[in-house]
């Protein structure tokens, strides 16, 4: 289904000279021609990936003189940077001009809430990628490739298909949630001149993914070909409501005495009940609320907010502030904000289970919190709009949060495998299994002939490969589905970014080299280390990364793997049916060292 994206954008370049003459038409379109030609004729490098966790399909592609990005289809999912370098505006597109069913008639709120990330010079020259229609936007800043900017939505002028012939709404598809993404070449404004083709830079058939995220040149075909892996959730999620107030968990106050305007709404919202106030459009924070949590373990944690629809699921009066600001306090981290979130979109309700927003759970971001208090979301009323003609509400109601780790991630299925001579002179690789030697899925360290690389590990052993994508910095836990036959066969070596860690070198379980009770191989989740030490990883900034395996022990097998930040998680006692979360692919490659 096409998308429409940039509306005014598209206007901008396609009719600004409708009352021009003929000649001065043929002028503008030679120097248009002649500009483009210019910022093509540049040495184009690859320097971006994909700007999601997940799978997602495009909707609609770039194409010359209608549609300057490209569309995923992702609702209200998270959004990532495709390369690192500096949110240097996080916003509206069009100011007083955010949905198309709230901007004057005749005019579009193009790209609605976006971000722009201005990157770092490629061979001298600066990029810029943007993030339309998104429904939460994170505040300026530096961010690394893969770290979270932003959750798609239904801002701007987004809609699910478009009149035939046209860059015009159809009136029966007026809402698509999506993800618009574009790239400007050397210069910060989204016209015809600057915009590029991420896949194919300059028409001379140059791709901007790096390192081969997207195959072919067709902009309408192209799909992802490297895996990232994602997040999994596990245990129990503690859950903040409006109600009570004013307790441990949920406060809210004002800068009077006795905040006479916050309001409850019954019937409505998580738990039947939310709350809401008056932005008093003052720009100075006159009324709050926080949720405060005790959270049961360190961990990273997902923060989502509960967007509800009115009472009898109507669209939602009481949320009619455009940027609804959020903050995250991490202890002994500054404040963490302003989160924008379109609260005005969100309160829309529509019956399908996608469009609009309201009664749905939207993403805030991940966090690395400690166990216990201390850690809280705040919500201020100093949203800065004006001029919008509309009575400005902040609503108020559940934040959860939510325990996350990277996987499970299935081991059969890196993005590389790499062969490699041991000292002996023997060849030895990772092989993967579908229901072979030991029944289901998983990937073995052959061939098996007694080997054990200690040493010069990097150089001797063969390794396996994943792209990740790490939400947070800090040390991560690496929990290792495994089983060996015998005691020759039952450890292995875990590092990232082309090294073994000593942290996680020689993990290894007495569990791993025998049967269990049914005379069966014993695969068992294992984070120890031969050292008697917990395996883990210092993952220094956040973002996409590189994780890695190498053989120890010939012989040895390896199901999934997870991550994690929670020095306490048990992977081992965690039922085995939970859903690998793993970004798909069709590019495995071996024998190929970087």
């Amino acid at each position: 289904m096409a998308c429409q994206t940039t509306g005014e954008i598209t206007m901008k370049r396609t009719n600004h000279k409708l009352h021009i003459s003929s000649l001065a038409m043929l002028g503008v379109a030679i120097l248009i021609s002649i500009s483009l030609q210019n910022a093509n004729a540049h040495d184009f490098a690859r320097f971006i990936t994909q700007p999601y966790y997940g799978a997602a399909a495009r909707s609609r592609g770039w194409s010359q003189g209608s549609h300057y990005g490209i569309d995923f289809i992702l609702r209200w999912q998270s959004v990532v940077a495709a390369a690192d370098g500096e949110v240097d505006q996080s916003g509206w597109d069009k100011p007083n001009c955010h949905d198309e069913t709230q901007c004057p008639t005749g005019t579009k709120g193009g790209l609605g809430l976006r971000v722009r990330i201005r990157h770092n010079p490629v061979n001298g020259e600066v990029n810029y990628t943007y993030y339309g229609h998104l429904s939460v936007a994170r505040p300026v800043g530096q961010v690394n490739r893969g770290q979270w900017i932003g959750t798609s939505g239904d801002s701007g002028n987004s809609c699910e298909k478009l009149l035939p012939g046209t860059n015009d709404c159809d009136p029966a598809f007026p809402h698509g949630p999506h993800l618009h993404f574009e790239v400007t070449h050397v210069c910060a404004d989204l016209s015809s001149s600057c915009s590029v083709n991420p896949d194919n830079a300059g028409g001379s058939g140059t791709p901007l993914w790096s390192g081969g995220e997207w195959s072919g040149s067709n902009p309408t075909q192209s799909k992802a070909t490297k895996r990232y892996v994602t997040l999994g959730s596990y245990g129990n999620i503690t859950t903040v409501d409006d109600s009570p107030t004013n307790t441990a968990a949920f406060v809210k106050g004002c800068a009077l005495a006795s905040c006479p305007d916050w309001f409850s709404v019954l019937n409505a919202g998580y738990d039947s009940d939310y709350l809401w106030t008056y932005d008093s459009s003052d720009n100075t924070e006159d009324y709050w609320a926080e949720w405060r949590p005790s959270l049961p373990s360190q961990s990273n944690y997902e923060v989502l907010a509960w967007m509800p629809c009115g009472p009898g699921n109507t669209a939602n009066a009481n949320f009619t502030v455009w940027s609804a600001y959020y903050y995250v306090q991490v202890p002994n981290q500054s404040l963490f904000g302003p989160i924008k979130v379109d609260q005005l979109t969100l309160s829309q309700y529509d019956a399908t289970d996608f469009r609009r927003g309201c009664n749905r759970w939207i993403g805030l971001g991940v966090y690395d919190f400690p166990a216990g208090a201390g850690s809280f979301v705040r919500i201020r009323d100093d949203t800065d709009e004006t001029g919008n003609g509309f009575d400005r509400k902040v609503g108020v109601d559940a934040v959860k949060f939510v325990r996350v780790n990277i996987g499970r991630f299935e081991a059969e299925k890196p993005f590389k495998k790499v062969k490699k001579t041991d000292q002996s002179g023997i060849q030895h690789e990772w092989i993967a299994y579908t229901n072979g030697l030991y029944g289901g899925n998983y990937i073995s360290a052959r061939q098996n002939t007694g080997a054990n690389i200690n040493t010069n590990i990097e150089t001797y052993s063969p390794k396996i490969r994943f792209n990740v994508i790490f939400p947070t910095a800090g040390v991560y836990h690496v929990w290792i589905r495994g089983y060996g036959a015998t005691n020759a066969d039952d450890s292995i070596h875990a590092g990232f970014l082309g090294n073994v860690s000593s942290t996680a070198d020689k993990i290894f379980c007495s569990d791993w080299n025998h049967l269990n009770q049914n005379g069966s191989p014993n695969w068992y989740w294992c984070k120890s280390t031969i050292d008697g030490q917990p395996a883990t990883i210092d993952i220094a900034e956040p973002g996409t990364s590189v994780f890695e395996l190498w053989m120890r022990e010939d012989g040895f097998n390896v199901d999934q793997i997870v991550l994690t930040k929670d020095p306490s998680h048990d992977e081992q006692a965690i039922s085995t049916n939970s859903v690998p979360f793993i970004f798909p692919g069709d590019d495995t490659s071996e024998d190929d060292d970087p």
